[in-house]
């Protein structure tokens, strides 16, 4: 799977670099953290925090239309040792995983939006789909 997502981001990336002003494509990228809530950690925020990155397409058509893509990578993990629950001590569970979601959004905003612009602003409203894909 690491080695599926490396080669499409290299051809994304190359394909943009080449084709982004013409084709008006606005390439970025994320980068952020992950952590999980689940059975190891019930309520724990922000515990054993991984490190989450992807990259983002977005094309605007027009003004008002815009086409947003993102590809993105979460490391997460969990131990029950780092907690005081007599259940969790003994199963002694632990875990490391990562987590490839692979979305697709598209933009409407209510006034004319452009980037090219110095000052542009809008409301809008977003909807898309997302694929989640772990072990």
């Amino acid at each position: 799977m690491r080695k599926l997502l490396t080669i499409v981001t290299i051809l994304l990336i190359t394909f943009v670099c080449g084709r982004a002003q013409r084709l008006n494509i606005q390439p970025g990228l994320t980068v952020g953290g992950s952590y999980y809530l689940g059975d190891v950690n019930h309520t724990r925020q922000f515990y054993s925090p991984g490190l989450t990155f992807g990259l983002v397409l977005r094309q605007e058509f027009n003004e008002h239309y815009a086409l947003r893509l993102n590809i993105l990578r979460a490391g997460i993990s969990g131990s029950d040792l780092d907690f005081s629950n007599g259940y969790q001590i003994t199963r002694a569970h632990s875990f490391t995983n990562n987590i490839y979601e692979f979305g697709l959004q598209v933009e409407f905003n209510f006034f004319e939006f452009n980037t090219f612009k110095k000052k542009s602003y809008s409301p809008y409203i977003t909807t898309g789909i997302a694929l989640a894909v772990s072990n």
